[in-house]
């Protein structure tokens, strides 16, 4: 259960800083 939401969040964190360097490069 941990695991798999400590999975969810880090993919979210992932995602918000491709979208914070896409917007930086873009």
């Amino acid at each position: 259960m941990l695991e798999k939401l400590g999975y969810q969040a880090y993919a979210l964190v992932q995602g918000l800083v491709a979208d914070s360097v896409v917007s930086v490069e873009g």
